[in-house]
């Protein structure tokens, strides 16, 4: 009886020790990923642990964009986030050790496919994108006028910044720019503002206000991306 009795204990001790040894770690962070805007994302976002049907951990603590969670077993995982554009993000993870860098890009789109203006031009059609930005120490004001003519896309660029004006006929990878850019603008209509500096945007089709965004976010910064990657420099 000693003997199993001794023996039992050896196994319940191996099996509390192997459980313990099983148990895993994630550590992560929430980041920008965009070119020219890349690093931890700073902003108050719920982060939730999911694994199957059943929510682990409603609201991960997040210190300056990072995040640590200890004491998960072996499995199948789900980080699920809202994006800056107010699109939920499921990122999947199989936890079969410590996860090191785990990157939740918040600024990443999921693309809605909705028709653009620009999409919709026909031969002359013209189009006007206005854009200010107003701050405590700004008040930014540029724009960039879009014409068809035949089946070539010409567009000018202005900004009171430097007063001074591009053109330049667009190609393709430029109008998917802009395709990309109408749809993560019209997406910005249900972001909360909170931020001392605000954008405003306005299309203009065939002389009259088709669509009006405010962002008030800091977080999008959509139209000095899109300047920069088709006419370069700032705004």
């Amino acid at each position: 009886m000693k003997i199993i009795s001794s023996l039992l204990l050896i196994l319940i001790s191996f099996s509390l020790q192997s459980s313990s040894q099983d148990l895993f770690t994630i550590k992560g962070r929430l980041s920008t990923c965009r070119p020219y805007r890349a690093g931890n994302d700073f902003g108050e976002r719920q982060l939730s642990l999911i694994k199957g049907k059943d929510t682990i951990i409603k609201n991960i603590k997040i210190s300056m964009g990072e995040f640590v969670v200890p004491g998960l077993q072996p499995g199948q995982y789900t980080l699920r986030f809202l994006n800056i554009f107010n699109q939920e993000v499921k990122k999947s993870l199989l936890v079969m050790g410590n996860l090191q860098e785990v990157i939740c890009c918040t600024d990443s789109f999921i693309d809605t496919k909705r028709p653009t203006f620009i999409e919709k031009m026909s031969a002359g059609s013209k189009i006007m994108l206005s854009f200010e930005s107003l701050g405590c120490f700004h008040d930014v004001k540029s724009s960039i006028d879009i014409e068809k003519k035949n089946s070539k896309l010409i567009a000018s660029f202005y900004s009171s910044r430097d007063n001074k004006k591009k053109t330049k006929v667009l190609a393709k990878h430029d109008i998917e720019a802009l395709i990309l850019f109408e749809r993560q603008l019209f997406q910005m209509k249900n972001v909360r503002e909170d931020c001392t500096t605000v954008d405003y945007y306005t299309y203009t089709v065939a002389g009259k206000s088709v669509l009006s965004v405010t962002d008030g976010s800091c977080d999008w910064n959509g139209y000095l991306l899109l300047t920069k990657e088709i006419f370069g420099g700032e705004i």
